[in-house]
């Protein structure tokens, strides 16, 4: 059959993987990864007042030009004006999406960071690609819309830097911040546009009122309603209390309500939460004050039962507008509910009552930590923490990794907490239960930040061998972010801390430590001798694991010394020992590096059958980072054998999990293809 006797043809734009070949020989993978556009403004609500002006600056922003550069538009305005729902409004207001998604970033209490790691996760990057660096992630998230135009809504912005790698460089695309400060440096840099979100006027403000509360009853007492807008001082987080108030209490006249606030005292938006506050029953008030004592952003109900101990209703503060439920179910308090809260209770609770509602905060989120770190490191693993006792549903039906994740920012904040008041023994355990998440997540500024409070901790208390531990693992988070001499000066103070401590674990991990520290700055000789140190000290304590692990790093730093016929030997071993205590991944990572060590050796056959069985091995696991390697080290070998076809075939495979999930190898994989 001729070339011209066969056509085929391809449309839709979701036609999905498509292969043309004649024939095809020997194992095929296919790494699929559907693209992914996230599509993240909160949703848009009723009783919204149609700022005219507003809107219509913002349609204009919305709909310009899609080839002009990015478009940076400033919310700002006073406390409780409404930016964040203006921002929304504004944002949803346009009838067609972006085509490289739209994003809402929360900053309040949040490094960028972390912020600019979730908008990457939410694009399908997986955790183990995301880059430690800044500039790294900053590269990263612009190449998730692929020049698409996106809308980024930034929330809560305090400074002008904040907002510069949120940046997206897609023509066409628009950046929406709120901020109770002008950012006056982001006209002069980027062009923005400043929107002011003014206090809504009379008019607007009667006509929120009415949307909540009826204009029947508004206008039966037309007079103390406009007395009422002008006491709500035009915020419409006020406003909504106040008609809120008037929806609660059916039979209450508008200017009863006008006489309760102005019965309060001079500041009458505090004084229209303390009218609210005053009909709450007992357990309700004493709710709403010990709530406001929590040491955290945001709450779930199971932390408001277990630390306020009251059985004061969510629900019902949350119908009277002075706590919002936010659209994941958990709860948080408006800035200025929440200082009116802290006033109450700092009037309505003892110092003792204040005090231990932090203190079941704590105990609260330790007793979860801790079994999430018990249970995604294993029992045996070398801690100081007591082990806690289970607890039904532990992490309120989600997995350990997801619960940690999703109280990140309440986590770090109750080790600040702990800290601060004092709790010493409280602090360092926490700082110590959160290794699973920071080992799995990679959140490298709270793992720095942590651990030094953890460690402060602990010497407080005397505690030296945490105080070494916490110190030593912490160099690993400083590794991560090229800060060498830090990493060096807690890894000093940890050696002696460990000898003295007489624990002999805690010494075996500290010199493991010390042997990656000297492995990252390229010392591999410094770094064996750390290792056999690491290995003997284990085996005093027949830490199997411990053994099998460093021994695979010995390995790996014989090799990079050439000094091949030990890193033979002692790979071999690993690959043994790893399989003992059932850790396959780190079985497959020491296969590589014997795969090399036999290609080095030029025993062609040899290399390319332990570096097939680790790829294969490390693509049942869905370790991505270790199958890029493997691939890597295969088309070291086919370059080996003058295989063109192979090595290109290796590494455009490589290349591909990179381009995909977002890695960042991309570049020096692609200078390797020549491309």
């Amino acid at each position: 059959m001729s070339d011209e006797s066969v056509s085929n043809e391809l449309s839709g734009d979701n036609a999905g993987i498509v292969i043309q070949a004649r024939d095809i020989t020997g194992p095929v993978t296919i790494y699929q990864h559907a693209p992914v556009v996230p599509r993240q403004l909160p949703a848009r609500l009723p009783h919204f007042v149609n700022r005219v002006d507003l809107l219509a600056r913002a349609e204009s922003l919305l709909s310009a030009d899609p080839q002009v550069p990015t478009r940076v538009a400033v919310l700002t305005g006073l406390a409780g004006s409404g930016k964040t729902r203006a921002a929304g409004e504004l944002a949803g207001s346009r009838p067609t999406p972006f085509p490289g998604g739209e994003l809402y970033v929360d900053l309040r209490g949040r490094t960028v960071r972390d912020a600019l790691s979730a908008c990457v996760r939410s694009y399908g990057v997986q955790d183990e690609l995301i880059p430690e660096s800044l500039p790294e992630l900053t590269t990263l998230y612009r190449s998730c819309a692929a020049g698409r135009a996106s809308l980024v809504v930034l929330d809560d912005v305090t400074e002008p830097a904040q907002v510069y790698p949120f940046l997206p460089n897609g023509s066409g695309s628009v950046v929406l911040v709120t901020s109770n400060d002008r950012l006056a440096e982001l006209i002069g840099q980027l062009g923005a546009e400043v929107l002011m979100v003014e206090p809504l006027n009379a008019e607007h403000g009667r006509a929120l009122l009415a949307g909540i509360a009826g204009p029947a009853r508004l206008d039966a007492e037309s007079a103390a309603t406009d007395e009422l807008v002008t006491l709500c001082e035009g915020l419409p987080i006020a406003l909504r209390t106040a008609g809120t108030r008037l929806v609660e209490r059916r039979s209450m006249r508008v200017g009863k309500l006008v006489a309760d606030i102005r019965a309060r005292g001079i500041d009458s938006v505090s004084a229209l939460f303390s009218v609210v506050y005053q009909d709450l029953s007992d357990d309700n008030a004493r709710l709403y004050r010990r709530l406001s004592m929590l040491p955290v952003v945001d709450f779930a109900e199971r932390l408001a039962d277990e630390a306020t101990g009251t059985p004061g209703s969510l629900d019902r503060l949350v119908a009277v507008n002075l706590l919002t439920e936010q659209d994941n179910g958990r709860f948080r308090f408006h800035s200025l509910v929440l200082r009116h809260a802290e006033e109450q209770a700092l009037a309505g609770e003892s110092a003792t009552e204040r005090e231990g509602v932090v203190l079941r905060s704590i105990q609260y989120y330790l007793r979860r930590t801790a079994l999430a770190d018990q249970h995604l490191l294993g029992p045996g693993r070398l801690r100081f923490t007591p082990a806690p006792e289970p607890l039904d549903d532990p992490w309120d039906g989600l997995e350990p990794y997801a619960w940690l994740d999703a109280e990140r920012q309440n986590l770090l904040a109750t080790v600040r907490a702990a800290h601060t008041f004092g709790w010493h023994d409280e602090a360092w355990q926490l700082a110590e239960s959160l290794t699973a998440l920071y080992l799995g997540k990679r959140y490298l500024a709270d793992w720095i930040e942590s651990s030094e409070i953890g460690a402060r901790a602990a010497g407080e208390v005397g505690n030296r061998r945490v105080e070494a531990r916490l110190r030593s693992f912490m160099s690993r988070a400083l590794l991560d972010l090229h800060d060498v001499d830090r990493a060096r000066r807690q890894l000093d103070l940890a050696l002696p801390l460990a000898e003295e401590s007489g624990d002999v674990r805690l010494l075996a991990s500290v010199w493991e430590l010390i042997g990656r520290f000297r492995d990252n700055i390229g010392d591999p000789a410094g770094a064996i001798e750390a290792y056999e140190r690491a290995i003997a000290e284990f085996a005093k304590e027949d830490d199997r694991r411990g053994i099998a692990f460093v021994t695979m790093f010995l390995g790996m730093a014989q090799l990079a010394q050439e000094r091949y016929g030990e890193a033979e030997s002692t790979l071999r071993q690993a690959i043994e020992l790893c399989r003992a205590v059932g850790d396959e991944r780190m079985a497959a990572r020491a296969g590589i590096g014997l795969g090399t060590v036999h290609m080095r050796l030029g025993r062609i056959d040899a290399a390319r059958t332990v570096l097939v069985g680790s790829l294969e091995a490390l693509e049942d696991g869905g370790h991505l980072n270790y199958v890029v390697q493997a691939r890597e080290a295969l088309a070291d070998l086919a370059a080996l054998t003058g295989d063109e076809t192979e090595r290109r075939a290796q590494l455009a495979k490589a290349l591909e999990i990179q381009e995909q999930f977002g890695g960042p190898e991309v570049e020096r994989l692609r200078a390797k293809l020549g491309e």
